[in-house]
């Protein structure tokens, strides 16, 4: 399953791959971390998007090997990869700083990367939609469910 994925698409393979590695470096970091915000260890939350991001990789790898047109999927994994990689880096850096990633106004800093966060958020998103309505069009889902259940 591993090589399919990396056949299919390889930079959002190796996207989720070093977002597993960025999971297990902060696992390992975990226990010497004493930073707390909001009563929990900072890394938690770099951690779970870091573990969301190798699966969402892993799938959409998965998922737009049944688009046809293959530079619909370039651009797609492009802006996926600056996305997923900017806001992996802003919770990560904020988390070790000890501040809020999200909703975090206290200061000019992270007033401006909130928002710059939202702004690659609404550009991926978008996107995101666009893709599923060609991908329901094209009739892919029926082949995605069948494929999967093999899985």
């Amino acid at each position: 399953m591993i090589k399919q994925i990396h056949h299919k698409n390889s930079i959002l393979f190796w996207l989720g791959a070093i977002h597993l590695i960025i999971f297990t470096l902060l696992l390992l970091y975990y226990p010497f971390n004493d930073i707390l915000i909001l009563g929990i260890n900072s890394v938690v939350k770099p951690m779970k998007f870091a573990l969301s991001i190798w699966i969402y990789s892993w799938t959409m790898a998965l998922i737009l090997s049944y688009f046809q047109d293959k530079k619909k999927v370039k651009v797609y994994t492009y802006v996926a990869v600056m996305a997923m990689c900017f806001e992996q880096i802003a919770i990560t850096s904020q988390a070790l700083r000890g501040e809020l990633s999200h909703f975090n106004t206290a200061n000019t800093y992270g007033i401006i990367l909130f928002a710059l966060m939202g702004c690659f958020h609404l550009d991926h998103h978008a996107l995101d939609s666009l893709y599923d309505i060609y991908f329901y069009e094209t009739k892919g889902v029926c082949v995605a469910c069948r494929d999967g259940f093999e899985y």
